[in-house]
C-alpha cells in the first residue's frame, strides 16, 4: 500500500510540475489592437482592409492547460467604393475555451487555440449609411501563442468571426451571415503574464 501511495505521489508530483509551466491559475487582463479582414463575399465586396481592439479578462485554473476568456471588440471597416462617406462598425462581447500545448518550461513561446460563441452589433455609420443596426449571434475561433518580452506577457492572435444573419436581404434570398479575420498583437497583465499561462 505504501509502495502504492509513494508512486501516485510521484507521478502527481510529475504531472503537478509539467503543468506549472504551460498555466499558472489566476486572473489576467488583456489589451490588443490589429487589422480586421473581410472575407465573405458580400462584407470583402463592400469593405476593405479594417483596424480592431480588442480587451480581454482570462482565467487559468492552476495546472491545467484549459483556461477561460471573455472578450470585447470593437471593428471598423471602410467602404470600397470612392465618394461615400460610409463604415462598417462591429461591437462584439465573446466567451471563448482556450487549450495551451504543453511546452518545455524553458520555451519562450506557447501556442494555444480558442473558440467560443458571443454577441455582434453590426451597422453602418457615416453620412451615407441606411438602416439600422443588427445585433446577433456569432462564433469566433482561432489560434495564437504567448511569449515573453522581459517581464512583460504578450501575445499575437489571429481569429475568424461568423456572425449569423447579420445583412439584412433585399432580393428575398434571405440574410446573409458575415464572415472576417482578425490579427492582433497585444499585452497580458496579472498572473502568469509572462507568457506561460493559455490566457
Amino acid at each position: 500500500m505504501r509502495s502504492l501511495m509513494t508512486c501516485v505521489a510521484a507521478l502527481a508530483a510529475l504531472t503537478v510540475g509539467a503543468s506549472t509551466a504551460q498555466a499558472q491559475a489566476g486572473a489576467q487582463f488583456s489589451l490588443s489592437g490589429g487589422v480586421a479582414i473581410p472575407t465573405s463575399s458580400a462584407f470583402n465586396d463592400a469593405f476593405k482592409l479594417g483596424w480592431n481592439g480588442q480587451l480581454g479578462i482570462g482565467f487559468t485554473p492552476a495546472n491545467l492547460p484549459i483556461g477561460f476568456e471573455a472578450t470585447g471588440n470593437f471593428i471598423r471597416n471602410s467602404t470600397e467604393t470612392s465618394g461615400l462617406d460610409l463604415k462598417s462598425q462591429i461591437i462584439s462581447g465573446t466567451g471563448n475555451i482556450v487549450y495551451t500545448f504543453t511546452t518545455a518550461e524553458s520555451s519562450k513561446f506557447h501556442p494555444y487555440l480558442l473558440g467560443g460563441a458571443g454577441v455582434y452589433n453590426a451597422k453602418a455609420t457615416g453620412n451615407d449609411a441606411t438602416g439600422g443596426s443588427r445585433t446577433k449571434f456569432g462564433l469566433d475561433g482561432g489560434a495564437g501563442f504567448n511569449f515573453g518580452v522581459g517581464r512583460i506577457g504578450a501575445f499575437l492572435e489571429g481569429r475568424f468571426h461568423n456572425i449569423f444573419k447579420a445583412i439584412a436581404s433585399t432580393d428575398g434570398t434571405g440574410d446573409t451571415s458575415i464572415n472576417f479575420v482578425t490579427v492582433n498583437l497585444g499585452f497580458r497583465f496579472g498572473t502568469g503574464s509572462s507568457g506561460t499561462s493559455g490566457m
